[in-house]
């Protein structure tokens, strides 16, 4: 590719994909279902792949940049859209942890690095009038952290005063009310 440093591999799976050099990431692939017995390039963008029963051609048109490197396979990815405030994206990963991105640039905003008991964070609410993220435990605790500190730190711990009181979910409700005001 003239602008990137890229790798093509087939492979007996049944699959063809491409890696950035500079990153040694995987940025695409291409499940074929058959296998590769060989695989060329016939230009610059253009592959052949031959199975036991067919010659392809795949145009290499699936360019794109990363937006955000996370380091980890992502678990949940959600855009956050909040009247008056910059739009983010949160997304959790498998190690735990979890990021908020800038839903322009992809940088990251702020991080809660994985725990040390090596729970996955999927079970949360951001917050982005109050700079908050709220986050159910495994035991049902919720856990609140300040985000407007990168990396993000715990605030405090709420504890449910009985077992049938353990919190199992939960989700943010933005309310609009007017309160005896003429609209």
């Amino acid at each position: 590719h003239p602008r990137y440093p890229l790798l093509v591999s087939a492979s007996r799976d049944g699959s063809i994909r491409v890696w950035r050099l500079d990153t040694l990431e995987q940025t695409y692939r291409l499940d074929i279902g058959d296998d590769i017995l060989e695989m060329g390039m016939l230009g610059s963008g253009t592959i052949f792949y031959r199975t036991k029963y067919q010659i392809k051609v795949w145009y290499l048109n699936q360019f794109h940049s990363t937006f955000s490197h996370v380091y980890c396979s992502v678990n949940k990815l959600v855009r956050i859209n909040w009247a008056g405030l910059p739009s983010r994206v949160l997304v959790t990963g498998e190690d735990g942890s979890v990021r908020i991105l800038s839903a322009v640039s992809g940088v990251v905003l702020n991080i809660i690095y994985p725990m040390a008991t090596y729970q996955v964070l999927d079970n949360l609410v951001y917050d982005p009038s109050a700079n908050r993220i709220f986050v159910v435990l495994k035991d049902g605790d919720v856990l609140v952290y300040d985000s407007s500190t990168n990396p993000c730190m715990p605030q405090r711990l709420l504890c449910p005063e009985s077992d049938d009181e353990e919190v199992l979910s939960a989700v943010l409700i933005k309310l609009e009310l007017a309160l005896g005001q003429e609209e």
